[in-house]
């Protein structure tokens, strides 16, 4: 069982605060039988301090660590939105390497979302939101595959899990022959709750 925790924060908390938060959920969630832990460090729905952890290596890190000291033996993940810059995403592979288990990519990316009219979709003051679906699989698939190659390239200790418009047991394949060492399911899962097992049916291995 992989259970997920995000930090929350207002305009008064602390960089400390938030670190702080990440690590106290980690060990309850752990401590009550969770397997596998995963940092959620991408949370575009929020619009504070959590919302995007992953595109500050220097907070990313210093929650990781935080958290692998309060779960210590643990399977540890950190969730991420998706990293367009090359650069970015070696920075953050880099140095969560040796600290977590593994990265899951990617998390909703965020966009601005409108109605067929044009106009925003969750009404002013909330143009942007988080993407989920079957339109994710492309970005998150580019995402996987830059990951795993920067991971074999530099002799990384980190297995990179892929997410994100999985709607259908070929996508799922599409993700480990991508060199995923694992493919989750969100969204699709709720409308097709047996996808997980038509995947297996089709890849066994996966």
């Amino acid at each position: 069982m992989i259970v997920s925790v995000v930090g929350t924060a207002d305009a008064e908390t602390t960089q400390q605060q938030v670190i702080d938060d990440f690590s106290t959920l980690a060990r309850e969630v752990q401590q009550a039988g969770a397997q596998v832990v995963e940092l959620n460090f991408s949370c575009p729905n929020v619009g504070r301090q959590e919302s995007e952890v992953y595109r500050d290596v220097d907070i990313a890190v210093k929650i990781a660590k935080a958290a692998r000291r309060a779960v210590g033996s643990t399977p540890l993940l950190v969730k991420v939105g998706p990293l367009e810059e090359r650069g970015e995403m070696v920075d953050l592979l880099r140095h969560l390497s040796g600290v977590v288990d593994g990265v899951v990519m990617i998390n909703a990316p965020s966009r601005v979302m409108v109605s067929a009219s044009g106009a925003p979709a969750f009404g002013a003051g909330r143009e942007r939101a988080g993407m989920m679906g079957g339109a994710v699989f492309e970005i998150a698939m580019q995402c996987v595959r830059n990951a795993v190659e920067i991971v074999q390239r530099d002799g990384l200790q980190l297995r990179i899990l892929a997410v994100g418009g999985v709607c259908s047991a070929e996508r799922a394949k599409a993700f480990a022959e991508a060199g995923a060492y694992a493919v989750l399911g969100a969204s699709a899962c709720a409308w097709d709750p047996w996808l997980a097992i038509r995947a297996k049916q089709l890849d066994p291995l996966l």
